[in-house]
């Protein structure tokens, strides 16, 4: 195919690059085309020259340009032009080149976040740099600042190069927010934020906060009345008509306001003709869509009354009003929440009662619903509901609920005191790109604080600015992405408050439509050419997607997909067919896709036919169909040969009966041949058309080949080794070949590896198979296969040669040698004595060489005498074994000296011995000795490591014994020996300190010593978050200390004041894993001091201080008003259990008697 080829064509286009001045750009691009086509590139229409800073490689089919050592004059467009003898294209791509620090803009000096007194004067000032100097603009809460202020509120002054300023005269309440100083140049953005806090000056304001409620709001009698107090001043004379907004009670009342004006107009909420200042239940701020919003949470009845919203600039002022009307609940409680104010550490309790004891109630923090907790203590008795919250932190100061099924619901305030005075919110939802504010009002001013995400400290940067303003203390985070959401908390002292920050997605718009769409048209090409969309909506796009449509056809196929407006060429080639065309492009993003624009004019291509799918070799069998297929580019007649000879359609041949049958569907060509016959195996098919010539070859197989099919259990074979194997099947055809398989691998025939073929039967020999011979054996005949299983097992191991006499007589005192030769090696062997197995020891030992086996007496006894059994399994031998005793002559007489004795001498070579240990016998034994050990004798271990003591002795057969400190070893699960052959082992798998010791390896004629040290690891702790370190703890409240030790196994002891604890009924020390715990769970003051936790080679310490808690009188006795006879109930609560209290009436000391019952209840 190749030699008819083609014009060059991209098989992948070069990409838009946006690279750092400096760094290196590498641009490359995919193209193919016959004859192979002469590639260059240009950028404007200048084409460049391989050398310097431009290198041009290719690389096959890849064509790449790389430019080394960038500046931002390299920045433009790059087009790659490939042409032929048939014809060219080309692509273009767009290089960025961005500048280096010095010329992208720089904050040099930042604005300062300032807070002022309404009325004053700021100026925020911004010092950048940037080459080109960077044009600077200002924003208020991601506004221009022209679309907030009127001109003559601000000024923007740049007296001196790169320093900008930002003038605000006599600043309102509404000019706080968050400012941005933006500097932008060709070369990038850099960004700068401040804060303008504005103090109000404010008089007879309306709140909700705890210790206003007191003054302000009416009491529950008054609210329960339904009488309205209306304050008669001028603002509410001039109101228009309220309208009337009714709200279920403790649910939520939310008043929208829309209000312009130029300048903005200062928007004040006010109640009754009180201003309403921000708090708990009253929210006061500005929406997305622009509107002024009031939200009232919880709505009691002390929130009915008239709401204003006056809205005032320098123009002039307007009042719009609403009135609330609170609906009462159904049912109600009979006694309803009281706030509560508590400090941090200390349990705070709410208190209400329903109207019958059976009414289920449900509490909430907020929205939040609270279930039963070591936090939140959720007790029921009787009518009475009663809410605990332990140890109440700053997140624990908010709005509670008690709300009853089918019923009202009961509305308290938790203030918990502490170093926070105003906490963070429990959630804040942000959109993406907005700013996010988050403040945090302290007792006492401090730079103390932290600022942390999801547990990582924040630092300050260009998007984030952390500002503290005495007491004040903010969080900004500006153009917010996914990335800043988390929980965010603040810390202060001992103290801290979280809120949960959410960022959500906005919704994209899609990009524009390209513009300036031009065609023009070439030599049977039609030239395309774009540009981007104006990025009006901040989502550019970043693929352009270009169609086609011939003229009279409704659909549009897609034609080129590129991520750069460019230049592109259309050639006639690339249609599938002679027309005219129409074009048209639209752009796409991740957020959508444009409207589609439609290029000018028609363009008339005629296509080039190439082929897309090669003909290709068809296998089929014996009397199928054989079809064949080649598709092309376009659509043209082309005609098919058989070996040479040209079909036609239809055609049937006269001997064979055959038929060929031809057929064209648009650019897909098709020739199917009926029953094929085996003799046409290797024709050549040929399909010839205009510059095309495509060839294959028809593959006729056989008939399909089955096996007959034999018992499994005919399949089994098991051979002893040495004797034939004979596997054999039969097939369907006698022509049909095999292959024999074994375990995957293919079985090649050799001297002992026969395969036959007799007819039908096929056959597999293995004439003098071994056990590695065993496996699964397959006879495959390609569409069917039979699988043999094969064990070949070794033949019986027999004694082929044994000591010459099997009745054997010695005398005390000689060795005794008893031997036999086994027909292979490495069988199990054992030697019996009188029917009972031979223990070996320093008399009496067994050796093995190979076939080779002997049963050595060193120095035969009487009590050897007996019958010696040598056994294998399937064979054995017997010995008999005589003993005798020696008598040594004794002269009968006294003589005054013993005779002389002499030895004959012999001769010196005679005299000349050689024994190998693995022959016959001899008279003496070689002493055994240890010629390799390990290599230290002094080894030392930490606990847990294993011990291995090696040596290696001078022969194998040798008894050895090991001890430690004089003791023989005894094997176990914790102390194993081993032994192969002449090499010897002790080993510990895991050492403990009581392995330490002398060790001794014993054979007899040597010994070796080792010194084993085993020392116990170092041991580090640490400590676990909340401890009680210096923390004040009161009597009876249970206090625990934690630490983590580096290891699971080490021991720890705790001391105090240097003595060391021990346990008791209230004092526990548990050990879990790696971490140690002490548990007080009653203290008292003495308890207090330093505890220290030791672990030998760590410690750590804790000071602890009990204290007696002070005792509160938490609901106080009431008076009680009862009938004559009545019983009379009198109730106090105190806010310890376990405490004597003593009743009194006149000063007189009452006792419980049958009249007067004094009990004590633990709630």
């Amino acid at each position: 195919m190749d030699e008819f080829g083609g014009a060059p064509r991209f098989l992948a286009y070069p990409r838009t690059l946006t690279v750092c001045s400096g760094s290196h750009a590498l641009l490359k691009c995919h193209i193919i085309g016959d004859p192979r086509p002469a590639v260059v590139w240009e950028k404007a229409g200048i084409v460049i020259e391989a050398g310097g800073r431009f290198q041009l490689k290719e690389d096959g089919d890849l064509f790449t340009l790389l430019i080394s050592c960038l500046t931002v004059t390299d920045s433009g467009q790059y087009t790659c032009k490939a042409k032929n003898c048939i014809g060219e294209t080309y692509a273009a791509a767009t290089l960025n080149v961005e500048g280096s620090a010095d010329q992208r803009p720089q904050i040099l000096a930042k604005p300062l976040s300032l807070k002022v007194c309404k009325g004053e004067d700021v100026s925020f000032v911004c010092e950048v740099s940037g080459q080109p100097s960077p044009s600077v603009s200002w924003e208020k809460d991601g506004r221009k600042l022209s679309d907030v202020f009127e001109t003559s509120h601000f000024s923007l002054e740049n007296e001196v190069p790169g320093r900008h300023y930002l003038k605000i005269q006599n600043v309102r309440l509404q000019d706080g927010g968050i400012y941005v100083c933006r500097a932008h140049n060709s070369f990038g953005e850099a960004v700068a934020v401040a804060v303008l806090l504005v103090d109000p000056v404010l008089q007879n304001c309306y709140s909700s906060k705890s210790q206003q409620h007191q003054n302000q709001r009416p009491s529950r009698h008054d609210a329960n009345a339904g009488h309205k107090t209306m304050p008669q001043n001028e603002e509410v004379s001039h109101a228009p008509a309220a309208k009337i907004f009714t709200v279920s009670e403790g649910k939520h009342a939310k008043f929208r306001c829309c209000v312009t004006g130029k300048p903005q107009p200062e928007i004040v909420w006010k109640k009754d003709g009180q201003s309403i200042v921000p708090g708990r239940r009253h929210l006061l701020y500005q929406d997305r869509e622009g509107y002024f919003t009031l939200k009232v949470l919880y709505c009691q009845q002390w929130d009915r009354g008239l709401y204003i919203c006056s809205a005032s600039n320098v123009a002039g002022q307007t009042l719009s009003a609403v009135e609330l009307h609170v609906k009462e609940p159904r049912v109600k409680f009979q006694c309803q929440l009281e706030d509560a104010v508590v400090y941090e550490s200390d349990d705070a309790i709410l208190v209400c009662r329903v109207p019958e004891a059976s009414v289920s109630t449900t509490w909430y923090m907020e929205d939040r619903k609270l279930q039963t907790s070591q936090k939140y203590v959720i007790r029921e008795q009787g009518t009475l509901r009663r809410l605990i919250i332990r140890d109440a932190c700053m997140d624990d100061d908010g709005i509670y609920l008690c709300e009853m099924k089918g019923g009202g619901r009961s509305i308290a305030e938790v203030t918990v005191k502490g170093p926070i005075v105003k906490r963070l919110p429990t959630k804040l939802d942000v959109l993406e790109g907005e700013n996010a504010v988050l403040c945090v009002e302290t007792e006492a001013a401090t730079d103390e604080v932290r600022w942390s995400r999801n547990q990582q400290q924040i630092q300050e940067s260009p998007r984030t600015v952390l500002k503290s303003f005495g007491k004040t203390h903010l969080l900004v985070l500006v153009n917010v992405t996914r990335e800043d959401a988390g929980r965010i908390t603040f810390s202060v002292k001992e103290s801290q408050t979280s809120a949960q920050l959410r960022v959500k997605c906005i919704a994209r718009a899609p990009p524009g439509a390209p513009v300036a769409v031009k065609i023009k048209e070439n030599p049977n090409a039609a030239l395309l050419s774009w540009c981007p969309p104006p990025n009006l909506q901040g989502t550019p796009p970043s693929t352009f997607i270009l169609e086609r449509q011939e003229l009279g056809d409704k659909d549009w196929v897609k034609c080129f997909t590129t991520d750069c407006a460019s230049v592109v060429e259309i050639q006639g080639e690339s249609v599938p067919s002679e027309a005219k065309y129409r074009f048209r492009i639209c752009s796409v993003n991740k957020y959508g896709k444009s409207r589609y624009v439609e290029f000018p004019g028609n363009i008339h291509l005629v296509p080039r036919a190439q082929v897309r799918r090669p003909l290709q070799n068809v296998f089929v069998r014996e009397g199928e169909d054989a079809e064949f297929f080649v598709e092309l580019s376009a659509s043209v007649t082309g005609s098919w040969l058989v070996n040479g000879k040209q079909v036609n359609n239809g055609n049937e041949e006269e001997e064979e009966g055959r038929r060929y049958h031809t057929s064209q569907e648009r650019t897909l060509q098709s020739m199917l041949i009926q029953g094929v016959l085996h003799k046409q195996d290797g024709a050549e098919i040929t399909f010839l058309a205009e510059g095309i010539r495509e060839s294959a070859r028809l593959h006729v197989q056989a008939p399909q080949v089955s096996i007959t099919q034999i018992p499994e259990e005919q399949r089994r074979k098991t051979v002893v080794s040495g004797q034939p194997l004979f596997l054999e099947c039969e097939v369907s055809s006698p022509e049909a070949p095999v292959r024999w398989f074994r375990d995957g691998q293919e079985v090649v025939p050799s001297n002992d590896v026969s395969i036959r073929c007799e007819g039908r039967k096929r056959n597999l020999l293995i004439s003098c198979p071994c056990p590695e011979d065993s496996g699964t054996y397959t006879c495959d005949a390609l569409n069917d296969t039979m699988t043999f299983t094969v064990e070949v097992s070794e033949p019986p191991v027999r004694i082929v040669n044994t000591s010459d006499d099997f009745i054997q007589e010695y005398v005390t005192g000689e060795p005794v040698v008893l031997s036999c030769e086994l027909s292979r090696a490495g069988a199990l062997v054992h030697w019996y004595k009188d029917g009972v197995e031979v223990e070996t020891n320093e008399d009496m030992r067994v050796e093995s060489d190979g076939v080779h086996h002997r049963l050595i007496i060193p120095s035969v006894k009487m009590q050897d005498s007996g019958e010696f059994v040598c056994d294998v399994g399937h064979d054995s031998v017997f010995y008999t074994v005589k003993v005798t005793v020696h008598f040594q002559p004794v002269m009968v007489g006294l003589l005054s000296q013993p005779p002389q004795v002499s030895i004959t001498q012999i001769p010196e070579e005679q005299r000349r011995k050689t024994c190998g240990f693995q022959a016959s016998p001899c008279s003496w034994n070689a002493a055994v000795r240890i010629v390799n050990i390990s290599d230290d004798f002094i080894q030392e271990y930490v606990t847990g490591e294993p011990v291995v003591l090696s040596c290696e002795l001078s022969r194998a057969g040798a008894l050895v014994h090991w001890y430690k400190d004089g003791m023989e070893v005894e094997t176990n699960e914790d102390m194993r020996v081993e032994s192969d052959g002449v090499h010897h082992r002790l080993i510990i798998p895991s050492a403990k300190m009581q392995d330490s010791g002398e060790f001794v390896c014993d054979v007899g004629d040597d010994s070796v010593f080792y010194t084993v040290k085993v020392t116990a690891p170092q041991v580090s702790i640490t400590q676990i978050q909340n401890n009680s370190e210096g923390r004040l703890w009161f009597q009876a409240s249970p206090c625990s200390w934690n630490v983590r030790s580096s290891s699971p196994e080490a021991p720890v002891c705790w001391f105090r004041d240097g003595q060391e604890v021990v346990p008791s009924n209230d004092v526990s020390i548990q050990c879990e894993g790696r971490k140690r715990n002490l548990l007080i769970s009653c203290p008292c003051p003495k308890d207090s001091g330093t505890y220290t936790c030791d672990a030998l080679n760590d410690t750590m310490t804790f000071t602890v201080e009990v204290s007696e808690r002070e005792l509160k009188i938490l609901k106080e006795l009431e008076a009680v008003d009862v009938r004559e006879s009545d019983n009379a109930v009198f109730m106090c609560e105190v806010s310890q259990q376990d405490v004597k209290g003593e009743w009194f009436k006149n000063g007189e000391n009452l006792k419980s008697t049958n009249r007067i019952k004094i009990r004590q209840e633990d709630v």
